[in-house]
């Protein structure tokens, strides 16, 4: 799999699976990719019913271009029949100087995909891929027996943040600073610029 792959559980209505994201730092994603990596993520993760697609160096037109002709439709139908899972396309929009994660939903449907209303994306699926991102690059260090970190204020603990090993690659500090500016509010037009690229 070229993304990388975050996960966290979602509910939808009586049904429990997984939201997976996957993150390129690809200067030019193609729609093979992109189909390869669905189904290499539908075998690892079966239960699967949202997947969301982050490439924030990619256009968006250019990454609904790539979605469209990926032929990923063919490899979601089966998955997704059952469930009613969905795959999304995450990009920023600011609206009222206030930046949102904005998720654009499709739905396989007569074989298409078809794209649907789009929507803020909620706070626990941000923070549920935030911790899977910490956790699978060893953010939190656990002292061994006998030893403790020493705080600036003084105090001891067995645990320490370690965020620099959080951000060694470019996905995960392109992840980091998408994440980050969700929810902000700006009035920088480096922010402005840096949204609609």
């Amino acid at each position: 799999m070229r993304a990388h792959h975050y996960s966290t559980s979602v509910h939808d209505g009586g049904y429990q699976g997984e939201a997976s994201l996957l993150v390129y730092d690809e200067p030019a994603l193609s729609g093979t990719m992109l189909s390869e990596d669905v189904r290499d993520l539908f075998d690892a993760c079966p239960s699967t019913s949202r997947i969301y697609i982050l490439a924030p160096f990619q256009t968006k037109d250019a990454l609904f271009r790539c979605l469209l002709e990926s032929g990923v439709h063919a490899r979601i139908r089966r998955y997704f029949d059952d469930v009613g899972g969905r795959i999304y396309l995450l990009w920023l929009r600011s609206t009222g100087g206030t930046v949102d994660a904005v998720a654009t939903p499709f739905f396989v449907k007569d074989g298409k995909l078809e794209e649907q209303p789009e929507e803020v994306l909620h706070a626990h699926l941000r923070n549920g891929f935030l911790f899977d991102l910490f956790h699978a690059h060893a953010g939190r260090v656990d002292a061994p027996i006998g030893v403790h970190f020493s705080k600036a204020s003084g105090k001891h603990t067995r645990k320490f943040l370690r965020t620099s090993d959080v951000v060694l690659s470019s996905e995960s500090a392109a992840t980091l600073a998408f994440f980050s500016l969700a929810g902000s509010k700006h009035s920088d037009i480096s922010i402005a610029a840096c949204i609609n690229v």
